[in-house]
């Protein structure tokens, strides 16, 4: 555990010189709901959901993305009356692997997860493009494609989160970002990052449905 959290570090050490006196302040709210909703039959496969979650690498993505208020993201798979999202995400695994994952919506919006959702889909959506990107997700879960702790664009044989949601809608025909990726430049390393916001911002997506917290 602590050798991931070690790599995932070093994949934000240019977000963290930005950051340093914002994370030496920032406190993690301690509630816990006891109850996440979300409205599952409003949602189709290839669906993009958004989560804020609890976790330190959530709350480094928090303090990074600004213009966010969702942390992590994935790809809605729906398989008859069954909702399942698929994402790449660290320090989830069994056996200490941060492959890409599927599982039930109802584990993805666990209370010790998340703290608050919501779903986008694709705009006029006539070729069925958003079933095409949810296949290519799959496909990425069947090679057994790893979590990308360097959040390197370049590499194939690893993903993070809004890279596999931005690569499997570009793979079906269509770029959600336009191009415009957020560009960093620090001491330490440069390059081109997808933030949450980014893929909130596109012009592509509209939103179907958010979560409703009870206590």
């Amino acid at each position: 555990m602590k050798r991931i959290k070690t790599r995932v570090l070093i994949g934000f050490s240019i977000v963290a010189i930005f950051f340093l006196a914002a994370v030496s302040i920032y406190t993690v709210n301690p509630k816990r709901v006891t109850l996440l909703e979300l409205n599952s039959k409003l949602v189709k496969s290839g669906d993009i959901i958004f989560r804020k979650g609890r976790g330190f690498v959530s709350q480094m993505v928090l303090l990074a993305d600004s213009r966010s208020p969702y942390s992590h993201s994935g790809i809605i798979i729906k398989k008859k009356s069954d909702v399942f999202v698929l994402h790449a995400v660290p320090d989830e695994s069994e056996d200490g692997i941060d492959w890409i994952k599927l599982e039930s919506l109802s584990n993805f919006l666990s209370s010790e997860k998340a703290e608050s959702a919501v779903v986008y889909r694709l705009k006029d959506d006539t070729t069925c493009i958003s079933i095409k990107a949810a296949r290519k997700a799959e496909e990425y879960l069947k090679e057994n494609i790893l979590f990308d702790a360097s959040l390197d664009l370049k590499t194939e044989d690893k993903l993070y989160c809004t890279e596999l949601v931005w690569k499997a809608y570009k793979n079906a025909g269509i770029d959600l970002i336009d191009g415009n990726f957020d560009h960093l430049n620090a001491p330490l390393g440069s390059g081109d990052y997808i933030f949450p916001s980014s893929l909130l911002g596109s012009k592509h997506l509209t939103k179907i449905t958010s979560t409703i917290q009870k206590e």
